[in-house]
């Protein structure tokens, strides 16, 4: 009865299956709407919950925060720095390459016009030592014509000649005229002293011919005219010289030959500073450190 009651429709008042069926999906809909808002209400809760629990880790959060902005804060301001050092040192490094590429291009052209002098230098020298060959042969050739007829070559000038073939000159005739004084005795003079004695007897006595006639004769005038065998003699004089100069105390191609001092100094270097002793400039072999040894000339280049 009771049942029949609960399941009684609200509009007509009676009891059919009809109505208690629509009656029941009205409570399902009613209870899944519950359930909805049930479900609402517990998210609600986790919400408030989370949000209530948040708010107590809210100091911290801020306090993190707070640390890690400073943080980033100072990585940007190191980042900035970074940055402009690395602006600064990007510029040196384009100022460097400029430079560079405009010393570059600077010793480039240094190198060509050296190497252009150099290349004018090597002809010169080259063309020097044809004629220096060819005037020595000349010389030798002049030296060999005066030696077969030197009656048919005419007298050089004193004045006309080189100092150093006038030095030669001068001491050649000098040397020659001294064997020639050496060799003229000198001439005694016989004076007889008669003595009144029984029987007449007479004293002879040998006297020197006097110095002061000489003295008071003029001396002879210097050489002015240089006659040919003179020339020929000087020539072979200074070439035997020349043939026998060693070049250095270390050269191999002569030991008896006389070594030329203080000429010219010649040593060679590096770029990184070191010192290498003087070479010979014919055999190439190292000198010994000598203060009164510098370098020996060419034999070639004296003359």
């Amino acid at each position: 009865m009771a049942n029949d009651k609960h399941n009684q429709c609200k509009e007509c008042g009676c009891n059919c299956r009809k109505c208690a069926s629509d009656h029941d999906l009205h409570l399902h809909v009613e209870i899944e709407n519950l359930k909805q808002k049930l479900v609402e209400r517990d998210s609600h809760i986790t919400t408030m919950e989370t949000n209530v629990l948040n708010e107590a880790n809210k100091p911290s959060v801020h306090e993190e925060l707070f640390t890690w902005q400073d943080k980033y804060k100072r990585l940007y301001e190191a980042h900035r720095r970074i940055q402009r050092v690395n602006q600064g040192l990007e510029d040196k490094l384009l100022k460097l390459v400029d430079s560079s590429e405009t010393d570059k291009n600077t010793l480039t052209k240094d190198i060509a016009t050296l190497s252009h002098t150099l290349a004018e230098a090597n002809y010169s020298i080259k063309k020097l030592t044809e004629d220096n060959e060819r005037y020595k042969n000349d010389v030798a050739l002049a030296i060999q014509f005066l030696q077969c007829k030197q009656s048919n070559f005419v007298s050089q000038k004193l004045d006309s000649l080189p100092n150093e073939v006038q030095a030669k000159v001068s001491s050649y005739v000098a040397g020659k005229k001294k064997p020639e004084e050496k060799k003229t005795p000198p001439e005694v003079r016989n004076i007889k002293v008669p003595i009144p004695t029984f029987p007449p007897t007479a004293m002879v006595y040998s006297i020197p011919k006097s110095t002061e006639r000489e003295e008071s004769e003029p001396e002879s005038p210097p050489v002015d005219i240089v006659s040919a065998a003179i020339m020929a003699k000087v020539l072979q004089e200074r070439e035997r010289e020349r043939s026998l100069v060693k070049h250095c105390d270390t050269c191999t191609c002569s030991k008896t030959l006389k070594i030329l001092h203080d000429v010219s100094n010649h040593s060679i270097g590096t770029q990184t500073g070191t010192y290498r002793s003087a070479v010979c400039l014919r055999c190439n072999n190292d000198m010994e450190s000598k203060p009164s040894l510098q370098i020996v000339k060419n034999s070639e280049t004296m003359s």
